[in-house]
């Protein structure tokens, strides 16, 4: 599962057995549906990640593996179980950490203050934009695998 390519000709998607890091440059595979063997690029290929929400916490976190498996939320330290359908169960709470939300407002500050002290008025408003942006886009961690 984790990282594949596109066919040349058929499009559809050619799993990769290797890793994203561990791709190099170019490389040449075989599609398995239409049979076309081709020469492809690192840039060309892309890493499958499933998106989840943790029931505790309700921060988002992701996995580049498929279901099942037992895993620790990154945000608050929980024990969950993801089934095969991708059901999230909460086996042990962790301890309750800031959320998406908060970490947005800071940013949003954050960004403003230092671009007030850059730029003026006009940079307060652009780093306020910007760090609220990198702010929420911050929450999504990846999961740490096993308990």
């Amino acid at each position: 599962m984790g990282t594949s390519v596109v066919c040349h000709r058929c499009q559809r998607k050619i799993d990769l057995r290797i890793t994203h890091s561990n791709l190099p440059t170019n490389f040449q595979t075989t599609c398995t549906t239409c049979g076309l063997t081709d020469t492809y690029f690192a840039t060309e290929a892309y890493e499958e990640r499933w998106n989840y929400n943790c029931v505790f916490c309700n921060n988002k976190f992701n996995r580049k593996i498929s279901p099942p498996a037992n895993v620790t939320c990154p945000h608050c330290l929980s024990k969950l179980s993801i089934d095969y359908n991708g059901y999230v169960t909460l086996y042990r709470q962790g301890t309750r950490p800031t959320s998406q939300a908060n970490d947005t407002v800071a940013g949003g500050i954050l960004g403003a203050i230092l671009g007030a002290a850059v730029a003026g008025p006009a940079g307060a408003v652009l780093g306020a934009l910007f760090g609220g942006v990198v702010g929420a886009s911050a929450g999504n961690k990846e999961a740490i695998e096993g308990w």
